[in-house]
């Protein structure tokens, strides 16, 4: 026996799958796609909870019967799609991506891939485009929850009001850490299942106030309020797909409209006019159906059908999307279905999906440490190794200042050389160190530097809320006696757009920027913008201060930046090229690198103008007079990816740096 069979929630599953379909598809029209995945979370928790309870109620529940039930679900399909994935990444990727993929499968198979993306994700992590299984952070949310919750739940169920009890805390203290880390540790409340678990109890729920505690909800039985919980429901999709996009603050607050829209769409039953006339057709229901498999493979497609040169314009997504539910539809056919039918006993099956999954974990590991991709050959794997090359913080030594983290080398009772920035800042270390080698009893290198964080006043990074208040200390280590020579550097093209915002007030006060909740904000920095003046001014205030307080200040310009000089870049791929690989060494050329940075770069030599700060063009180092190159003469890197030079060419190349660190530079007492 089983509970009663709902072809509406399967119908709710094809809404799901088909909003996050169409949001990988078409990412500038379905903004809010993305929702589908929560939606999933609340089927999830009824359908799985509503078995739970079903059983527990005629006495036959157990925990090793739930999870065979749920391995036989999950795996078979899981590890059809991953041997995939793995076979077509052989003939697709390059090196790095195919090693971090072997690591992804490992990943999947022990159900921890949201953990293991969230540790990646980092300023210089492979994009989102690169990684074929990014998409089953959602699984590992998914069974982190079904491995603990049918424990307490076979512990406690029959002390109703303690199960009552415990799942309210679980949402509870869930739902309000996804609400204080979407604000301040975004990437964490995203990945982490202790932030999602409670649109699972959500589900979870429904399936205890429908099944067990009906009585609770005759008041609100009949046609009428069917309908009216189904309308509602669908009004609250629609409007999380409408005002939901990837620069709100998600999960918390926002993903209340996916997850209660779900859960009163299943509350409506599947008596409602939406529930039996639309999601309950045979075409929702069928998709629903193949929802698991169209899951798993959306996204792998996706990402290798862009790799090879599918365009992503309405045609090649279309393609892409036919693509997706051909090896959906195949998948469920040919392998869940078979499976979950087998007459075959327990025993045999876990033997047979035990055996599966180490035959799987073993080509993970492979691809980790053995086996490489097609396309690998000693000029390529070059490009793909100097991609991921990066030296800072080096040796240096961590150097505590009002809570935050500075570094140093060098014999801190000498004078010391303070680097202020970001991680444009940080990538001149290897020179730092090396002429710190040359003259070792002269100075100390200092870095107050935080990638992503903007050296200029008035603008917070919306990520970021910890910059303001760093840049800040930053600047007051600067006016210390010891520190003699400042130099501030920055990827200052990256800060003059959407993505940033300043106080309104015009104070010119670092202290002005140190609590962002109490400043209103305008959107963006524009150049030539009322706001931009502002930020320049105050950056040329602070300038003064510090040569007023006796320091030698050098102010560095923004490298040449650009995607032709990421090595990863370089390199192009192209399924319907006579060759699959080749290699664009062009570089950038200066005139169109110049028509965005001319302004912010004239506004930067004016500022060491009028304050007597030593102006650093690096452009003018890396460029000849048509074209800045990725590549030297001799073949080697000049950039680790499009925006940041490589640790390498740096230690061996950047002289413009080089006065920074001439004894004669330093101030005496």
């Amino acid at each position: 026996m089983s509970e009663k069979y709902r072809a509406d929630v399967d119908g709710l599953r094809a809404f799901a799958v088909s909003s996050v379909v169409l949001f990988h598809a078409f990412p500038n029209h379905f903004t809010g796609g993305f929702i589908g995945v929560d939606i999933f979370f609340v089927i999830s928790g009824f359908l799985i909870s509503r078995i739970m309870i079903f059983q527990s109620k005629l006495d036959c529940f157990s925990v090793l019967d739930f999870y065979f039930r749920r391995s036989k679900r999950i795996l078979p399909a899981l590890m059809f799609v991953l041997v995939g994935t793995a076979v077509i990444g052989w003939f697709v990727l390059l090196l790095d991506e195919f090693r971090q993929l072997g690591k992804h499968i490992l990943a999947a198979l022990g159900f921890v891939s949201n953990l293991v993306l969230w540790r990646e994700v980092g300023y210089f992590d492979n994009r989102a485009e690169l990684k074929p299984l990014l998409h089953l952070w959602s699984l590992g949310v998914e069974e982190q929850f079904y491995l603990f919750y049918p424990l307490f739940f076979i512990l406690i169920w029959k002390k109703q009001k303690l199960f009552v009890y415990f799942n309210l805390s679980v949402f509870v203290l869930s739902f309000l850490l996804s609400i204080l880390w979407s604000e301040n540790r975004p990437t964490a409340a995203f990945f982490l299942p202790l932030t999602r678990f409670w649109e699972l109890m959500l589900g979870s729920a429904l399936a205890y106030f429908t099944s067990v505690r009906p009585d609770l909800l005759n008041l609100l039985r009949g046609r009428v309020y069917s309908d009216l919980f189904s309308a509602c429901g669908v009004s609250l999709l629609i409007a999380g797909l409408i005002l939901i996009d990837k620069n709100r603050q998600f999960p918390g607050f926002w993903a209340v409209l996916p997850t209660l829209g779900t859960a009163l769409i299943i509350l409506g039953g599947e008596s409602s006019l939406l529930n039996s006339k639309v999601l309950s057709t045979k075409w929702f229901v069928y998709l629903g159906l193949i929802s698991y498999p169209l899951y798993l493979w959306h996204w792998p497609v996706f990402v290798f059908g862009r790799l090879v040169g599918i365009s992503a314009s309405d045609a090649g997504s279309a393609m892409l999307i036919f693509f997706s539910i051909v090896l959906a539809v195949c998948t469920y056919h040919a392998i869940e279905i078979p499976i979950r039918r087998s007459p075959k006993g327990a025993r045999f099956m876990i033997s047979l999906l035990v055996s599966l999954m180490f035959f799987v974990a073993m080509i993970g590991l492979a691809m980790i440490v053995m086996v490489g991709p097609l396309h690998s050959s000693a000029s390529i794997d070059r490009l793909v190794t100097a991609a991921g090359e990066w030296e800072y913080p080096g040796r240096l030594r961590v150097l505590h200042f009002k809570g935050h983290s500075l570094y140093q080398q060098g014999d801190a009772q000498l004078r010391s050389i303070l680097f202020i920035g970001d991680s444009n800042a940080e990538q001149y270390y290897p020179r730092a160190e090396l002429k710190l080698q040359e003259n070792p009893l002269s100075f100390n290198i200092v870095f107050a530097t935080k990638g992503g964080c903007p050296p200029i006043p008035f603008v917070i990074e919306r990520s970021r809320t910890d910059c303001a208040q760093f840049v800040k200390n930053a600047l007051e280590y600067a006016e210390r006696a010891e520190v003699e020579v400042v130099v501030i550097a920055a990827q200052w093209l990256g800060y003059f757009g959407g993505k940033h915002r300043i106080p309104i007030n015009h104070s010119n006060s670092p202290e002005s920027i140190s609590n962002e909740r109490s400043a209103k904000f305008s959107d963006s920095v524009f150049i030539a913008s009322p706001e931009y003046s502002h930020v320049i001014k105050g950056m040329q205030d602070i300038i003064l201060r510090l040569i007023s307080l006796g320091k030698v200040v050098y102010l560095v310009g923004n490298i040449p930046i650009g995607d032709a000089l990421d090595p990863k870049l370089m390199i192009r791929r192209n399924i319907f090229s006579e060759h699959y690989i080749s290699l664009n060494t062009e570089g950038v050329a200066v005139h169109d690198f110049m028509s965005t940075y001319s302004v912010v770069d004239f506004d930067l030599r004016s500022i060491a103008a009028n304050t007597g700060a030593h102006f650093v063009s690096p452009t003018e180092f890396l460029c000849d007079q048509f074209r800045c190159p990725g590549l030297t003469p001799d073949g080697s890197v000049v950039y680790m990816n499009s925006a940041h030079l490589h640790p390498k060419f740096v230690r061996a190349h950047v002289f413009y740096l080089d006065d920074v660190f001439r004894p004669q530079r330093i101030a005496s007492d």
